[in-house]
């Protein structure tokens, strides 16, 4: 498959990103968006067992829609289970300061602190 020089730059940056903070959100993020616009399901697909590896139920899911039906079927049983989470999660009394819709209660202080600060107390 040939990629164009914009892709290429794309996941070797995101790589190298990635090896210095594995953890990084954004470059997970554009790694896996450049994966799937450029059609690369077997390394889209190893990236997403690399990313479930530590959840067994996400890994059982995964699996067992890879052999029903290969790629999208993985994608979807992956999609399906964490929906099912939140869902489970939203019915939580807490659950819009867990998912992050609600300011918290240090969200609400920094901005009693910062409301404070501008009128002189």
């Amino acid at each position: 498959m040939q990629l164009s020089t914009r892709a290429r730059r794309a996941i070797a940056a995101a790589r190298t990103a990635l090896s210095m903070q594995p953890d990084l959100p954004v470059a997970n993020d554009a790694l896996q968006y450049a994966f799937v616009s450029k059609g690369m399901r077997d390394e889209h697909l190893a990236l997403q067992r690399e990313h479930i590896a530590r959840d067994p139920e996400l890994v059982a899911a995964f699996e067992q829609g890879l052999s029903e039906a290969n790629y999208e079927g993985a994608i979807r049983s992956i999609a399906d289970l964490r929906a099912a989470r939140l869902r489970k999660i939203r019915r939580h009394p807490g659950h819009r300061e867990l998912l992050g819709l609600r300011p918290g209660r240090r969200h609400r202080e920094a901005v009693s602190q910062r409301r404070r600060l501008r009128q002189g107390h």
